[in-house]
């Protein structure tokens, strides 16, 4: 939090002048009339935006903190049912910060794990796209990317 000291206890040379301070300190501050709170600039405005940059600067890291790791190229899987009666075989994508499972294996699926996934499911794999028919799905599936972002939604 950011204070301003009126009559700092140990440093005179510190009176009239903000300090950023845990939230502990500045309640104490403010308590014993050391110190009065800062108000935040307000918002949208340059001020701010520094504000919440000095903020950012003084934050440290918690044991509890966790860091998604982006992942490129795309990772590739087949996890297999475990057995229960909602468990199925299933590819599984990892690429970027998400992770997306298939019940079938889409067009930019490897060939080797398409072919473990149907060793799994016990069928006979569907036969193999060949590159005229992927570019042609593929050029199909980036026209309806380009038309979903007119969609109207509601």
């Amino acid at each position: 939090m950011k204070i301003k000291w009126l009559q700092h206890p140990t440093k005179p040379q510190l009176n009239n002048t903000e300090q950023h301070v845990s939230r502990e300190a500045a309640s104490v501050a403010v308590d014993f009339g050391q110190a009065v709170l800062c108000p935040p600039p307000k918002r949208g405005t340059n001020e701010y935006l520094q504000w919440r940059r000095e903020q950012s600067a003084m934050a440290v890291p918690q044991a509890n903190d966790v860091s998604i790791p982006y992942i490129d190229p795309p990772q590739w899987e087949v996890k297999e049912s475990d057995g229960s009666n909602f468990s199925v075989c299933r590819i599984v994508k990892k690429h970027g910060f998400e992770s997306t499972s298939f019940l079938a294996p889409p067009l930019d699926c490897p060939p080797n794990i398409a072919k473990r996934f149907y060793e799994l499911k016990g069928k006979t794999p569907q036969p193999a796209l060949d590159a005229a028919q992927r570019e042609a799905a593929r050029q199909a599936q980036e026209e309806y990317n380009q038309r979903s972002k007119t969609f109207k939604r509601y």
